[in-house]
């Protein structure tokens, strides 16, 4: 005689619809910089040239004007282009400069595979102030999203669930962040955001992936749990989201 609990058509059918209904509700994650060995993190100590100065030496950061500042000029990359670091060594999976990324090629082949849309990337030397060969043997690519990269905070955004505020500039500034649920994406960023909010939003699948392959430089945090720092402050806490974009 069967003793076990006897599940009704009617109970195997809502477990069933639960289940498919978890499916659709895709867990989300946003990308945070951390600090490991050869992975800086905050502002970038590093120029790019469009070619590899005699001296890089002599590069002096924070006073050269980049020639790659205007976009309006900047339609893609050329070839030949060089990085020069005050760090003496590199090995950050991404960091961004103000219009654009540096990211190594393992980490742009898993955006691409994710169907990340990028405007252009072009291949990189990297060296730093103190020698002219390179300091690292990872390839590394100067890197643009395209404009579609970045969803319409109106298709992203869950507001009703969601908790932001507007900064001076009138961008957002997250305290919670929910997706909505019909966003189908496993990588992508969102337009209009605070510039200390604005990171790169990823799917626990793609989160799975990353974390396979042992990606330096970089953390993800669960979006319920994660604590966004305050628009209006200078001081960064360590368990705080550190945007990535």
């Amino acid at each position: 005689m069967w003793l076990g609990r006897k599940i009704s058509c009617r109970k195997i059918g809502c477990l069933l619809q639960r289940a498919s209904s978890d499916e659709k509700h895709m867990k989300f994650f946003a990308m945070t910089q951390k600090k490991e060995r050869g992975c800086p993190i905050g502002y970038l100590n590093a120029i790019l040239y469009d070619h590899c100065p005699e001296h890089p030496e002599s590069v002096q950061h924070g006073l050269v004007y980049p020639w790659y500042a205007d976009k309006r000029n900047l339609n893609e990359f050329p070839d030949g282009m060089c990085l020069v670091v005050k760090e003496k060594l590199i090995d950050f999976s991404i960091r961004s400069d103000a219009t654009h990324q540096y990211i190594q090629e393992d980490f742009l082949r898993l955006l691409e595979r994710f169907g990340a849309p990028i405007k252009d990337f072009k291949r990189i030397s990297v060296v730093s102030n103190a020698q002219k060969s390179e300091i690292t043997e990872k390839r590394y690519f100067a890197s643009i999203f395209a404009p579609d990269f970045y969803l319409d905070e109106s298709l992203a955004i869950d507001f009703a669930s969601s908790v932001i505020e507007k900064d001076e500039c009138d961008f957002i500034a997250l305290r919670k962040l929910k997706i909505k649920n019909n966003v189908g994406r496993d990588v992508f960023g969102i337009q209009n955001l605070d510039s200390k909010h604005d990171t790169i939003i990823c799917s626990e699948k793609f989160v799975v992936a990353a974390k396979k392959e042992g990606f330096k430089g970089v953390d993800f945090i669960d979006l319920n749990s994660a604590k966004w720092p305050s628009a209006s402050s200078f001081v960064y806490h360590a368990n705080e989201i550190l945007a990535v974009l």
